[in-house]
């Protein structure tokens, strides 16, 4: 059983003692779906396991809003966090997620934290302190200082890491200025453009340029996320057996993507359809 903390500052203070890291979940208990979290996934042998390196405490995500937009970004009933003594947020993984994909956020955040240590000790070189932010999920972290770097000079890396930030929270305009000063080319970048049209409700455009990423890039690092993607606007267009051809494909080939929680519950809409639903 999890002994979790009733108090993020108790748990950062013998996170200090214990030199560990904290775990953070977020939950709103009036919510089914948060309610299964930390009932269901979280009572499972193998996450209990995965939790013993960090000091766990849970928070009510109604009643610390405020905590919730500090370390999660927005509003929202369930979130994970993994956060480091001092408070600083390592990782995020939000929503959902089934026992296997828990495990493997913790462990990554586990075994990725002494590389993010070890770019802290080199100030001079931001971008890749971002880039260690970034690849743990602590999305938010890395954005302040792709916006430092930026403002200081033309970094092109930045722009096209902020262009793909700023899309995913649905800001089109400003992630089409990043990608246009970015300048860049290749797989990443057409992904980000897909993902802008697809904010700008470019729906065919959107799709054309992801099959053709699919055709071109089949072993790309996004692909799971653009498998997710794919399925999503192929749903919106209607063609649902395409849309759970895709989701399921992303279900065999990347069992630990986070886009695994947000693809089941697309699959079980398309099965169990709201009636008079808006695309």
């Amino acid at each position: 059983m999890i002994e979790w903390r009733d108090s993020l500052e108790v748990a950062l203070t013998q996170a200090k003692r214990r030199r560990a890291l904290v775990l953070i979940l977020f939950a709103s208990p009036d919510r089914p779906v948060a309610r299964k979290m930390g009932e269901e996934v979280f009572l499972s042998p193998a996450v209990e396991q995965a939790t013993q390196p960090f000091v766990p405490v849970k928070v009510d995500a109604d009643k610390e809003a405020e905590l919730f937009e500090r370390v999660i970004g927005g509003r929202g009933a369930l979130a994970t966090a993994v956060l480091d003594a001092g408070g600083d947020v390592v990782s995020v993984l939000t929503g959902y997620a089934e026992p296997s994909t828990v495990i493997a956020f913790l462990e990554q955040a586990r075994q990725g934290y002494p590389r993010l240590q070890a770019a802290r000790r080199r100030p001079k070189d931001q971008l890749a302190l971002a880039e260690q932010y970034l690849s743990l999920g602590s999305s938010r972290r890395a954005e302040e200082i792709y916006r430092a770097l930026v403002a200081r000079s033309p970094d092109k890396v930045a722009h096209e890491r902020l262009a793909r930030l700023t899309v995913l929270r649905g800001r089109n305009l400003e992630a089409r200025a990043h990608l246009e000063a970015a300048q860049a080319g290749g797989p990443r970048a057409l992904f980000t453009e897909a993902l802008i049209l697809s904010v700008e409700r470019r729906i065919d455009e959107a799709v054309a340029l992801l099959e053709r990423l699919e055709r071109d890039d089949s072993r790309g690092a996004d692909r799971d996320h653009r498998l997710f993607v794919l399925g999503s606007l192929r749903h919106e267009l209607k063609a649902d057996p395409a849309a759970l051809a895709l989701f399921e494909q992303l279900r065999r080939e990347f069992p630990r993507s986070r886009w695994i929680a947000p693809a089941a519950e697309q699959i079980g809409h398309i099965k169990n359809p709201v009636p008079d639903h808006p695309h």
